[in-house]
């Protein structure tokens, strides 16, 4: 696929910077790992509290008043930890490559398989990717249907809208029928036809880049 790449505007050889270089890019992944943080400590917070009224106070073991609170302070535990190590591979995808602007699609069956279809008109090349969050409305594109991408077509990379709010990790759809299925359902719904809004996006970009 081409890119339509910006990130932190233009170097003396031409070419462009990397995402993360954006503010708006730096502090929507300091957002992203300040929210996994916090849900981490508190997680470990309510389980510490948990652990001791099941032990340290007259509730004692055989209460169950204290199970939720330890079921509750470990699924908040696990999650901000997980965020945290998303957040950190984040910060390499952005630090190591531009955003790129592509017309975007996004199908959803259920909430566990939220795919966006990026699409390229220019050549005509498509890249359906399987959205890994628990928020599917954070990969519909703004009204420009546009959505911005930085990573790398086979690992995986970094999906955001172009207002540049929420990134979220992205990871290739891999079997040849689902990706075909994909495509075709994105091309119908005009995926290709939507080379003015990845213009008017990259106009945009290169104007904030000054």
């Amino acid at each position: 696929m081409t890119d339509e790449a910006y990130g932190d505007g233009a170097r003396d050889d031409g070419t462009r910077g990397v995402a993360l270089g954006r503010p708006e890019t730096a502090r929507a992944l300091a957002r992203y790992r300040a929210r996994a943080y916090a849900s981490a400590v508190a997680g470990v917070a309510v389980w510490a509290l948990g652990e001791w009224l099941r032990y340290g106070t007259s509730y004692g073991p055989g209460s169950d008043l204290p199970i939720p609170l330890i079921l509750l302070g470990g699924i908040a535990t696990v999650r901000g930890l997980g965020g945290l190590v998303m957040a950190r591979r984040m910060r390499r995808v952005l630090a190591a490559g531009p955003w790129n602007a592509y017309p975007a699609v996004l199908l959803t069956s259920g909430v566990r398989n939220v795919v966006v279809v990026l699409g390229d008109p220019a050549t005509g090349e498509t890249l359906p990717l399987y959205v890994r969050t628990q928020r599917p409305h954070l990969a519909k594109p703004d009204a420009d249907g546009v959505m911005w991408w930085c990573g790398d077509p086979v690992r995986g990379g970094v999906l955001t809208r172009s207002s540049g709010d929420r990134p979220i990790w992205t990871t290739p759809v891999r079997r040849p029928a689902v990706r075909q299925f994909m495509v075709q359902e994105a091309t119908e719904r005009g995926l290709l036809d939507g080379l003015e809004g990845a213009e008017g996006a990259e106009e945009r970009a290169v104007a904030e880049s000054g």
